[in-house]
């Protein structure tokens, strides 16, 4: 056992005794005032959606985004549209020339002809009535099917209709002779005026064929032969009301007035626009209707029918043969003349025979720069940035304008059918 010493030996300290405080008298407490029940927010919940599906649904979003964007510009594009307005290149020059038209190649240009017709009449009171006595005339057309040797007729010739009426020509005529092509005969005509043999309305023909008695009983009688060309009238024979010479004269003026004006709108109305008709480049002749008049009418009655025959000339033909004289030979295609119309027509002669017309053109002409449409479109379309250099580049345009619709879509359609051009020229 070992030894102890002092150090090893704990003294307890002995704790002083615990004083109660004596007990003091407290006041009664205060009324407890209840507190007010916090209303609570209800609580927050709180989700998470993963990085991944975050982006996706942001990339569907552009992506739908451009798709109605690209919609949207497709739509719009298909129902745009625009509108050039262009002022062509033009210069007035002063022209004065002669120009020669006719059916060879040899001449400057061709011409056409155009016939028409107008009939008109007019009554007053007879002045009084005399015994008239006329026969029927009109042109017809012989015509030689026999062979190829002219064929010579008298004066007083004999011309027998179906119905065995007889007419005569009055003077000499020689029937060229007929073609032979392909081993056939070609019949060869000459045109002449016939008469009837006597008076009176019976011999008055609307058409019909004609026969050469003197030909009988050979193989000419049937190989030659007359058609009416005109109407053969003018056979009469009776008592006609008549007045004088100066109101039958006054009478036929105002009727030629009228039916001079009514050709002319007729030619005007029928003429193709390729074709330029000018009121000089005509002939117009009035035939007299002499059986316009009957006893059972107590009025005068004139009745007249005017002929009109025009040439016309055709308008890109007149207009490069101007280009060539005045501008050179490189310009035809390039620059037209417009308003052709406008310029002074003066028909200097006319050969029937030949068919040719020799006439003047004078005046101020408009000389235009034509403006080649589909290669400005396909230019405009394959630059739509350098819309002020693709124009620089067609000398022909002196001004130009673009019109887009709508108004707020500035590009060019990727067809040409959807750029329209307009100038503001007229023919």
């Amino acid at each position: 056992m070992a030894k102890r010493i002092i150090q090893d030996i704990i003294v307890k300290k002995r704790e002083a005794p615990k004083m109660v405080p004596k007990a003091v008298p407290q006041a009664k407490p205060a009324p407890r005032v209840p507190r007010p029940v916090p209303v609570r927010k209800p609580p927050t919940v709180k989700t998470s959606t993963p990085k991944k599906n975050k982006t996706g649904k942001f990339i569907f979003g552009i992506f739908a985004l451009l798709l109605v964007i690209v919609v949207c510009a497709k739509i719009v594009n298909a129902f745009s549209s625009v509108i050039i307005k262009i002022i062509p290149h033009a210069e007035i020059m002063e022209v004065d020339t002669l120009i020669k038209s006719g059916k060879a190649d040899s001449y400057d240009t061709r011409y056409e002809t155009m016939e028409v017709t107008v009939t008109k009449e007019k009554s007053v009171e007879a002045e009084g009535t005399e015994e008239v006595s006329s026969k029927a005339s009109g042109r017809v057309t012989i015509y030689n099917a026999y062979g190829s040797e002219t064929q010579n007729l008298v004066a007083n010739t004999r011309f027998e209709s179906s119905d065995g009426k007889i007419y005569r020509i009055q003077e000499k005529i020689t029937i060229p002779g007929a073609k032979i092509e392909g081993g056939e005969i070609v019949p060869s005509s000459i045109d002449t005026i016939i008469y009837a043999d006597k008076p009176g309305k019976e011999y008055n023909m609307e058409s019909g064929n004609f026969k050469i008695p003197g030909f009988e009983g050979s193989p000419r009688y049937e190989k030659f032969y007359a058609e009416i060309k005109t109407p053969v009238k003018g056979g009469f024979q009776g008592v006609l009301p008549i007045i004088s010479e100066e109101k039958q004269s006054e009478m036929r003026k105002e009727l030629e007035l009228a039916i001079k004006d009514e050709l002319f709108e007729k030619i005007r109305m029928q003429t193709p626009d390729e074709f330029i008709f000018y009121e000089n480049a005509l002939q117009i002749n009035f035939v007299f209707d002499e059986n316009a008049n009957s006893v059972e009418n107590p009025k005068f009655t004139l009745r007249e029918t005017g002929s009109l025959v025009a040439f016309l000339i055709p308008r890109e033909e007149l207009s490069n043969i101007l280009v060539k004289k005045y501008l050179g030979e490189d310009f035809i295609g390039k620059v037209k003349i417009k308003k052709l119309d406008k310029l002074q027509f003066s028909l200097v002669n006319y050969d029937e025979k030949e068919k040719l017309i020799v006439f003047k053109i004078k005046g101020a002409a408009e000389f235009t720069w034509i403006i080649e449409e589909d290669k400005l479109k396909n230019a405009l379309i394959a630059r739509p940035k350098e819309i002020e250099e693709v124009f620089k580049t067609f000398s022909s345009i002196d001004q130009a304008s673009i019109v887009f619709k709508p108004f707020w879509w500035k590009f060019f359609p990727e067809k040409t059918s959807k750029i329209s051009i307009e100038q503001n020229t007229s023919k």
